[in-house]
């Protein structure tokens, strides 16, 4: 928590090199769109990734555990397109866009290995005699992948920082200071509905302890959205 809130406190004092105003403005709403997207794939992912006791009958254990795995397959399918997405923005287009494309790419790749590893373990229990078929290898498995998945949560922490950071504006104003977003009023209106959708009001009162990981990462960027800093447009240089 305490990395968290000095990487935000870090976030105005970080400058970086900028494209043509009207360009970064797109393209940093893309970027943060995108982002945020991720976000709901995993929120969805991290509240089906517990699996309960499976029933006691055979027959329904089987169909309990094919229906999760189901669930699973089509969790690695929606974390390998937003991946691909994410890792369209690793190009040097935009610095700060970029920074926080890779390490998003990289928290990607940690959960998708885990989930690779879970649907291995479940390959082999399906090729199991009935005899031998036994789900409780299944769920320590998944279990056993918990300290990966965590893991891939606090990197997505500080991407979470680093995507505040990338919607910044990075041109000082006359102070020196960087005050601005470098996205629209409708655009920054955009991105805390979307929000909203995924999240509801779980992160409207900022980052808390008692928050779940993934929903952290929401309110860190919810935070930077509804900030002190003023839309680009507020500069008097709209599209």
């Amino acid at each position: 928590m305490k990395k968290v809130l000095c990487l935000l406190a870090a976030v105005c004092l970080i400058a970086g090199s900028a494209a043509s105003q009207g360009e970064e403005q797109s393209y940093k709403y893309q970027f943060a769109r995108d982002y945020v997207e991720g976000l709901g794939y995993l929120k969805k992912i991290r509240e089906m990734d517990r699996i309960g006791r499976p029933p006691a009958r055979l027959k329904d254990k089987k169909e309990f555990i094919n229906d999760y795995m189901e669930d699973i397959r089509r969790a690695r399918s929606d974390m390998i397109k937003i991946r691909k997405t994410m890792a369209e923005y690793e190009a040097p287009r935009d610095p700060e866009v970029r920074r926080a494309a890779i390490l998003t790419v990289k928290s990607y790749d940690v959960y998708i290995q885990c989930l690779d590893n879970i649907l291995e373990k479940q390959g082999r229990l399906w090729s199991a005699s009935d005899k031998e078929f036994n789900p409780n290898s299944l769920i320590r498995s998944i279990s056993e992948q918990y300290p990966k998945m965590n893991e891939a949560m606090d990197m997505l922490s500080d991407c979470s920082v680093l995507a505040t950071h990338a919607v910044l504006d990075t041109r000082p104003d006359e102070r020196g200071k960087l005050t601005y977003l470098g996205i629209s009023s409708r655009e920054r209106k955009a991105l805390i509905s979307r929000l909203g959708a995924i999240y509801g009001n779980g992160i409207e009162d900022g980052i808390r302890d008692d928050q779940s990981k993934i929903d952290q990462c929401g309110a860190i960027l919810l935070q930077g959205l509804t900030g002190v800093h003023k839309s680009s447009d507020e500069r008097g240089e709209g599209r």
